[in-house]
């Protein structure tokens, strides 16, 4: 050790060290972090219900739900378990998850859990939509961790938009990917 520092030029030695120390944490941090975005090919299916409005008679099932597909120009597809086509839903835009436009749409259940959900979300997406009569919109939801939420529900009264305080959330799923 003692050679590789020469006493004669220390200062020398040590700043050369530190600036080489110093290029390897900075390539790290200036680098763009890889992004996870739902690949255009997956399909998803239902995992598990993360939870149901229970003033509904239907319930969901996770083996009798819809399959779906975000695609790349974040589109946002179902399907029927049945059914060979694929109907698409609308066009998503990537939203900020705010707790006026998610938690408040709860009206039962754990709200620590909605809470944590929607503070470990990396990127979330929404659609508004009309279906007949009723107004119906969705979440897609991007956890830290990789998981995939779909949230959806319907708006009951006639305001613009889904963040006012008369809509629900009636479903919340956790989804996995098929391939």
């Amino acid at each position: 050790m003692k050679g590789f520092f020469d006493h004669k030029r220390p200062a020398l030695w040590i700043t050369a060290s530190l600036a080489a120390a110093s290029v390897v944490p900075a390539v790290l941090l200036l680098r763009k972090p890889r992004q996870r975005r739902p690949h255009p090919e997956l399909v998803f299916e239902v995992d598990k219900i993360a939870y149901q409005a229970p003033f509904y008679s239907v319930r969901f099932e996770a083996e009798t739900a819809p399959y779906y597909r975000f695609s790349e120009d974040a589109r946002l597809l179902t399907k029927e378990p049945q059914a060979s086509s694929w109907q698409e839903l609308g066009q998503m835009e990537e939203i900020p998850l705010r707790k006026v436009i998610f938690d408040d749409f709860f009206f039962t259940g754990d709200r620590s859990y909605f809470l944590k959900l929607r503070r470990r979300n990396r990127r979330a997406w929404l659609l508004d939509c009309r279906e007949g009569t009723d107004h119906v919109f969705y979440y897609l939801l991007q956890q830290v961790g990789g998981d995939l939420y779909l949230a959806f529900g319907y708006r009951t009264d006639e305001k613009e938009g889904a963040e006012e305080r008369a809509s629900i959330i009636r479903g919340l799923f956790k989804l996995r990917s098929l391939i």
